[in-house]
């Protein structure tokens, strides 16, 4: 691997761009207060936790936002629902990434299948990726539904994921790209232990970093309605505070720049001393 401030981290932030803030943050509002709070302890912190970002949007997107609400370039990028992995304020693109979830990906024969189901219609060229196809829904009563397009693929002979975006819009990946799946890629390429990542999630698309190993936060409002298969996992903790705020109080309940686990793991630390 290039040389990278990744290699002397331990432990990981990776946000959903919208778990930051609200998107009618202003200066000197306490979301905003936070927010500058968060970014210090970043800062100051650099030298052994890593920060990353993850979006549904396309880099260029990504990198306008952040740029508005003042947030440095992170150490890695996860765009176009984790279809892309960047690094770095150079944005170096991760060519092996790319290369793996490649494997299988046919998107014509995938535009086809979403051009011939009724109530979709293909998005602009300019709004496709290379790895992803996108699709609005046009009319509700023709469109039958998540369930029923990826029948219709199976039936195509086509392995994808299938997901409805926060703005009803379909989005077809790889079989093997999700945001959960490059989160994983991402600890392995820089030997971070998953247990050591905490994930703060605000969309439904993030579920899939949530789950498993990695210490995860839900730090938005309607959080368990946006996410209700997560409310009963012991390593998912629905946040009290929301957004920034929130991604602080996960910090302090999984003591992340500390012992970095699960409460009741502090304690038997502690008992075992």
């Amino acid at each position: 691997m290039p040389d990278h401030a990744l290699k002397r981290t331990d432990r990981a932030l990776i946000a959903d761009l919208g778990a930051l803030c609200d998107p009618a943050c202003r200066s000197g509002s306490p979301e905003r207060t936070a927010l500058d709070e968060l970014l210090e302890i970043l800062r100051t912190n650099r030298r052994r936790v890593g920060f990353g970002i993850s979006t549904d949007m396309t880099r260029i997107e990504a990198l306008a936002r952040l740029k508005k609400l003042g947030i440095p370039v992170p150490d890695v990028l996860f765009s176009r629902s984790g279809t892309q992995i960047h690094y770095g304020p150079r944005l170096s693109q991760d060519q092996a990434w790319s290369k793996h979830i490649a494997y299988g990906w046919l998107p014509d024969q995938v535009n086809a299948v979403l051009q011939n189901t009724p109530g979709l219609a293909l998005l602009p060229r300019a709004m496709q990726g290379i790895y992803s196809s996108c699709a609005r829904i046009v009319d509700t009563s023709l469109f039958e539904g998540v369930d029923a397009l990826v029948k219709r693929f199976h039936e195509a002979d086509l392995s994808v994921h299938v997901q409805l975006n926060a703005d009803d819009n379909l989005v077809v990946l790889p079989v093997r790209a999700s945001k959960g799946f490059a989160l994983r890629f991402f600890a392995a390429q820089w030997d971070i232990p998953l247990e050591r990542i905490l994930v703060a999630g605000a969309v439904a698309t993030d579920e899939s970093m949530l789950r498993g190993n990695p210490l995860g936060a839900v730090v938005v409002p309607n959080g368990e309605a946006i996410f209700p298969d997560l409310v009963s996992l012991e390593r998912v903790v629905f946040t009290k505070h929301y957004y920034a705020a929130g991604i602080l109080e996960a910090m302090e309940y999984y003591d992340f720049l500390g012992a970095c686990r699960l409460p009741e793991e502090h304690s038997w630390a502690g008992e075992s001393a």
